[in-house]
């Protein structure tokens, strides 16, 4: 798939997430581009997102994904790193259309999560990671399906992860799409014994695939 049209697809899919997750009454969601500082938060309807991407455009040779997830999970973890936080449950959803360039940190910084989680006692649920590919690499589905499969059982920690590699035979990549992968992680929480999210959309953290 040309980096184009994943941009294009990524944002008409999150355009129509964010106008979801407002009308369950979220807070917004906070968008992060992988080789920007700068980020957008609490944005609430279609209208911004699409600005958004209309200034931005993939760049980048490198995609180096474990840094700034451990960027995002150092933001964002505080929140609910405690065992009977206030904050709504948290969910950084990242959209990558490649393998990343430092693929092998990746794990040890989805661990190192895990690990604050249990050690701050704070509910299943509260915080997840969910990574979903757009285009069909190959070899990209392979190493987020390692993300998924491997790491609960070889650290003995939570399962915060939940991966998505792109399946055409599930429909187009647009907000349905992204709506079913959001759900997919609800039922992930029920399937684990956890509570169920206090909204259904809860201020999801997504970041464009450049």
């Amino acid at each position: 798939m040309a980096e184009e049209q994943s941009w294009t697809l990524v944002r008409g899919a999150l355009a129509g997430i964010a106008d979801l997750a407002n009308q369950y009454g979220s807070q917004g969601i906070d968008l992060h581009f992988l080789h920007q500082e700068h980020y957008h938060q609490n944005i609430k309807t279609s209208h911004e997102v699409q600005q958004i991407f209309d200034q931005m455009a993939p760049n980048g040779p490198e995609t180096p994904t474990a840094a700034k997830l451990e960027e995002l999970i150092n933001t964002y973890l505080p929140l609910v790193e405690r065992k009977f936080p206030r904050h709504n449950p948290i969910d950084i959803i990242v959209i990558t259309d490649g393998v990343a360039t430092d693929q092998q940190a990746l794990p040890e910084v989805i661990v190192s999560a895990a690990q604050r989680l249990e050690r701050s006692q704070v509910p299943e649920g509260m915080f997840g990671l969910q990574f979903v590919q757009i285009g069909t690499d190959a070899e990209a589905a392979l190493a987020l399906r390692a993300l998924d499969d491997h790491l609960e059982q070889q650290y003995k920690v939570r399962d915060i992860v939940d991966t998505t590699p792109y399946d055409p035979q599930q429909g187009a990549f647009n907000t349905d799409y992204m709506l079913k992968i959001l759900l997919g992680g609800v039922n992930k929480v029920l399937d684990n014994g956890g509570p169920v999210p206090s909204e259904l959309l809860s201020i999801p953290v997504p970041y464009g695939p450049r």
